[in-house]
């Protein structure tokens, strides 16, 4: 019964991980995105 009782708070902060990454993600690529930028980068990129 001890190792059931471990295994939840260790799937609670998982999940709240998984959660959280998509949004730190995202936020390092518009601020990559505005560094490029600002470089003179954006008008190089081909579509």
């Amino acid at each position: 019964m001890q190792g059931k009782m471990r295994i939840k708070p260790l799937f609670i902060l998982c999940a709240a991980l998984l959660t959280v990454t998509p949004a730190v993600s995202a936020d390092v690529n518009s601020d990559m995105n505005q560094f490029f930028n600002k470089l003179g980068f954006a008008a190089n990129t081909t579509q």
